[in-house]
């Protein structure tokens, strides 16, 4: 969540210069009005579900000014807020005549529908932003998730599925971007199918050491080792300014990182991000995406180390798993004795 003033506001108006391929998200606008105006905070997926919306990594902003505020100033803002975060749709509303939010996400669109049996991805879209697509279900009562279709590259059709073909959970939609060593995968959607009520409950976490308990006892659930903390280069690269304060993952800061790594032998797995206003919801993001939770659940992971940026009241979790090289491995074994 971001809140934003009537200065910035005013720049912004003079400066813009709007992408054609930003549209208005008149569905967000009426599903969402109310919840934004009500509940200063970015909403969880939950309450996303029962309005049926189901983009995710959207960025949600509320504007307070000391004047009267014009729709020509909060449409303003909106787009620019879409350009700094390369999304596609972007929707806003008046709380009253000094306070407004607005919101931006990757689809231009909607992109799902869902009825009792089955579900339809609108992959027209996303030929023009994606080179592939891949489709994965985080299971409620399975701890390893599910590949559902791809990588597959986009094609001017819908997709149905059967929703009586798989298990209740978490439906997550990825984007590979054309250019995969600028930008990493981004996470577009997240569908939950069958009973919700088969979810799993985490527990209330109040810090990082809760939530890094919570990863380690995922693990454990799943027959995997625990994972060390403290290692200095991978702490170091933790540490590091991150070029990305966002969701957005930084593809060519990243494959720099790992080739550094690797001389410390090293092997990056992976990266990633969750943005929550609590530990209970990061730890309930991480699983219900099924990367996040394939990366988690890695049987190749030895290393951990996390970074949290604060946000106004949100916090920005970035987590890089890593493994110990077989090169490392090889130094430390025990000579045999003559």
């Amino acid at each position: 969540m971001r809140a934003l003033g009537i200065l910035l506001l005013l720049f912004l108006h003079s400066s813009l210069v709007a992408k054609p391929s930003v549209s208005v998200r008149s569905d967000l606008t009426k599903t969402l009005h109310y919840l934004l105006c009500q509940k200063a905070e970015s909403p969880k997926p939950q309450e996303l579900w029962d309005l049926g919306v189901y983009d995710t990594q959207a960025e949600i902003s509320w504007i307070y000014a000391e004047r009267n505020l014009t729709e020509e100033d909060i449409k303003t803002m909106a787009l620019q807020q879409a350009e700094d975060f390369q999304h596609g749709g972007y929707a806003f509303g008046f709380c009253n005549n000094q306070h407004a939010w607005i919101l931006t996400t990757h689809s231009e669109r909607p992109l799902f529908s869902v009825d009792r049996e089955n579900l339809q991805l609108d992959t027209s879209l996303l030929r023009k932003h994606c080179e592939t697509i891949q489709l994965d279900l985080a299971p409620f009562e399975k701890n390893y998730p599910e590949k559902i279709l791809g990588p597959l590259v986009p094609k001017p059709e819908k997709l149905s599925l059967s929703l009586s073909q798989y298990p209740s959970g978490t439906l997550s939609l990825t984007c590979i971007p054309f250019d995969p060593k600028q930008k990493g995968p981004e996470l577009w959607s997240l569908v939950p199918l069958g009973a919700w009520a088969k979810a799993p409950v985490i527990k209330a976490l109040n810090s990082p050491n809760a939530l890094l308990e919570w990863i380690q006892s995922r693990r454990l659930a799943s027959g995997l080792k625990q994972l060390r903390l403290g290692h200095p280069k991978l702490d170091t690269l933790a540490n590091q300014p991150n070029p990305s304060h966002n969701l957005a993952h930084p593809r060519s800061w990243l494959l720099r990182k790992k080739a550094e790594l690797s001389l410390a032998g090293l092997h990056l797995l992976g990266e990633n991000r969750v943005k929550a206003s609590n530990y209970t919801q990061m730890a309930w993001l991480l699983w219900n995406s099924a990367q996040h939770r394939r990366l988690l659940l890695s049987p190749e992971a030895d290393f951990l180390s996390l970074r949290i940026e604060q946000e106004s009241d949100e916090k920005l979790l970035i987590l890089f798993l890593a493994r110990e090289s077989h090169l490392a491995q090889s130094k430390i074994l025990p000579r045999r004795t003559p």
